[in-house]
């Protein structure tokens, strides 16, 4: 029979057996033991489907807050460390050689609660709440971006506790969630290969929390501040005071295609409606070529003195930055710049009808930005990332190029690179938004988008403000620019979570409301969408300021931007549901201020503040 092993602080312990197995964290002040699911202790091969179970293998006390536990692999050993903290514990992994036969391995699992409910926090998009409804899947998630976690962390909550897993090493990881057919739910995150193999040390840490969302998120705001990875909107306004227009301002996201329009004229009726602040995107294309057709139009290309005539109104302008791929044109400076894969080929990606473009290696595309901005570019005020932060940084294996000095380049150091492109040193005083919500660059740029419509009542998964919990005074999390408030007829598809689409202005208005970000609505432009997305053929269509989606979405928006004048830089420090069935929710800022927040068709009744319509919310001021 295995012995048991413990280490104790006063506040936690950890025991597992001498094996390594049966790992249970217990949180002493709490009164609540978490254990870790072995059936998530898992790792993957090269060459090799799904996953293989770790264990059993042996485990010995170092010292006083340190246990070691050594498993046996294909070719080698996984080591793993448990370090007792003063209020939490790090788990560090380590492998013996190169561990070039792994492609991936959990840190630490997933944690069962041995007493009560288990739900699950996930931070896919703004936030999702799972408690096990629906039936069993499993589902393997990327960091960034749409349908993907925009956070580093994972959260197990009960009744009476909640216990944070804070991944520490974010360059090389994924999220794995699902649920079995014996119902049991679960949620690890995975630490990936880096330049094929696991080169380096891992690093998680596991916090015990309070019970509730918001306990949960403010100690992973915690953990983000202590690390040194937070610059709140205070700071960025001093260091750089084009960040400050943002509160108050309409996005305004006005197609991709060059339409046939007078759009000065256009953004004066806007301004007329009552927007005195908007941040208009895209108004030009900045990319390594203009030769391409979207629906069979060019890209969006306005003059400069439509450019000045729209910033005379008190409007900031951006252009679609779209370097992260580029057409092969043939010449040798394109060329050069692209990012190779392991065998030395250059990696396609997007593709439009008959055009292909290619991933560019990121300090090139940060050259290129910089020529930019010296040129037709100079005017922007604000500008936009295409995917920038939804992919993240990648690998590059060309020894040729000098940025990574001959040298194959892993995600570690393609994250510098991005959080140059995406900082000041390469925009300047400009506001820098990017497809993605990336949590690890919140402190570079200023916008991040991609979210869910309000889910609650019968949905498997409940939507949440955990992004904003963390970083609401840091950071903005926007619509995805064609699924906005109003229902053009372009991306209505629903996704993987069944909860994305344009349209549906007053939900989302008072989710925007609710979590304190700004609008976005389409008021006018030309946009491409899919014909047939398979053979990637497009064609187009035009969205105008009198047709009734975009009144609707623009009578939904005003007040939205008038509260997150007032709001937007404020820290939200409190999230609560007010209905059983999750319609109604109220968030807490800074100041007092208090939003309510009724997502069901019919009339709520809300303490304190009356009738709740449906679709709408009410902020009530601390001193009213």
């Amino acid at each position: 029979m295995e012995q048991r092993i413990e280490i104790a602080n006063g506040s936690l312990s950890l025991c597992c057996s001498s094996d390594g197995t049966d790992v249970v964290v217990r949180d002493e002040k709490r009164g609540v033991a978490w254990n870790l699911d072995e059936r998530t202790r898992i790792y993957r091969t090269v060459g090799q489907d799904g996953s293989r179970l770790l264990g059993p293998g042996n485990a010995v006390v170092l010292g006083e807050k340190t246990i070691r536990q050594e498993f046996e692999i294909e070719g080698g050993k996984l080591f793993f460390l448990w370090e007792l903290l003063k209020d939490g514990i790090e788990v560090r992994l380590s492998c013996e050689g190169e561990g070039e036969q792994l492609s991936g391995v959990s840190l630490p699992g997933s944690f069962l609660p041995e007493e009560g409910k288990l739900q699950l926090a996930l931070p896919v998009m703004q936030g999702l709440l799972f408690d096990g409804r629906g039936e069993p899947f499993e589902g393997h998630l990327g960091y960034g971006g749409h349908e993907a976690l925009s956070m580093a962390m994972l959260g197990y909550l009960t009744e009476r506790a909640g216990l944070l897993t804070s991944v520490e090493s974010n360059t090389d990881w994924s999220g794995t969630i699902g649920k079995r057919e014996d119902g049991t739910i679960y949620a690890h995150a995975d630490q990936l290969a880096s330049l094929g193999g696991m080169h380096y040390e891992r690093s998680a840490r596991l916090y015990p929390t309070d019970s509730g969302l918001t306990e949960l998120c403010r100690r992973y705001r915690r953990r983000v501040q202590e690390r040194g990875g937070w610059k709140p909107w205070a700071e960025k306004i001093a260091e750089r005071p084009a960040v400050e227009r943002l509160f108050g301002a309409l996005m305004a996201f006005v197609g991709y295609n060059q339409g046939e329009i007078d759009y000065a004229a256009e953004c004066r009726k806007l301004r007329g409606m009552g927007f005195d602040r908007a941040f208009l995107y895209p108004v030009r294309f900045n990319t390594y070529s203009r030769n391409f057709k979207m629906g069979g139009d060019d890209p969006i290309h306005l003059t400069d003195g439509e450019i000045r005539a729209i910033k005379e109104l008190g409007y900031d302008v951006a252009p679609w930055a779209w370097v992260y791929e580029a057409l092969d044109d043939g010449s040798e400076g394109i060329n050069s710049g692209y990012s190779h894969d392991a065998s030395g080929a250059k990696i396609p990606h997007w593709k439009i009808d008959e055009f292909q473009w290619y991933l560019c290696c990121t300090p090139f595309q940060t050259e290129f930005v910089k020529r930019a901005y010296a040129g037709s570019m100079e005017e922007m005020t604000w500008t936009h990332y295409d995917v920038n932060a939804t992919v993240g940084p990648r690998e590059c294996y060309a020894l040729s190029h000098p940025w990574h000095q001959g040298q194959h380049l892993d995600r570690r150091g393609d994250q510098a690179f991005l959080r140059d492109l995406l900082g000041p040193q390469t925009n300047g005083n400009r506001v820098v938004s990017s497809e993605g919500f990336r949590d690890n660059l919140a402190d570079v740029y200023d916008i991040g988008s991609t979210k869910l419509l309000p889910a609650w009542g019968e949905a498997i998964f409940w939507t949440v403000p955990m992004t904003m919990l963390v970083f609401h005074d840091a950071l903005i999390h926007d619509w995805w620019e064609v699924q906005n408030y109003n229902a053009a007829g372009g991306f209505d598809h629903v996704g993987r979570w069944g909860r994305k689409s344009d349209g549906f202005p007053k939900a989302k208005a008072a989710m925007d409301a609710l979590y304190g970000c700004p609008p976005n609505v389409f008021p006018f432009g030309k946009q491409y969408r899919w014909v047939d997305i398979e053979a990637r053929k497009t064609e187009s269509y035009q969205v105008s300021l009198e047709d009734p989606p975009v009144r609707e979405a623009l009578a939904a928006a005003l007040p939205v931007t008038q509260l997150h004048r007032r709001i937007g830089q404020m820290d939200m420090c409190d999230h609560a549901f007010l209905a059983e069935d999750g319609a109604v929710q109220c968030s807490e800022f800074a100041d007092g201020t208090r939003v309510f927040a009724n997502f069901a068709e019919e009339e709520r009744e809300v303490e304190g503040i009356g009738e709740l319509s449906g679709k709408s919310w009410k902020a009530v001021w601390k001193f009213c």
